[in-house]
């Protein structure tokens, strides 16, 4: 019985929102402004003041100043080795090394 009646309300008062909600002149939720009606590709508002007029979006405007640099990217791969360089100009002379000894060296032809 208890259960019964618990559901009884419960649907009265469902019924109730929903009809409350559906006569609603505003709706309660989506797009509120004037009617807009499709044109091609894009919506437009008509206006009746001496019949139907449609208002057409403008150009469009300067573009407005640039944002703040943002973090930086992940760091690439790194590239192969490039070509091998010219080679580099002669440098100076070292000093003079120890002085040797000459051996004569006969040899003899048979």
């Amino acid at each position: 019985m208890r259960h019964a009646l618990v559901l009884a309300i419960a649907g009265a008062g469902l019924v109730l929102v929903s009809a409350g909600c559906s006569t609603s002149p505003t709706p309660q939720w989506g797009y509120i402004g004037p009617p807009l009606y499709e044109s091609g590709d894009r919506y437009v508002e008509a206006v009746y003041a001496e019949g139907p007029q449609y208002i057409l979006p403008g150009p469009p405007g300067p573009p407005g100043k640039q944002g703040p640099m943002g973090v930086a990217g992940p760091q690439g791969k790194p590239g192969g080795a490039g070509p091998q360089g010219t080679a580099g100009s002669t440098g100076v002379a070292g000093p003079a090394g120890e002085a040797g000894t000459v051996t004569a060296v006969i040899r003899s032809s048979k």
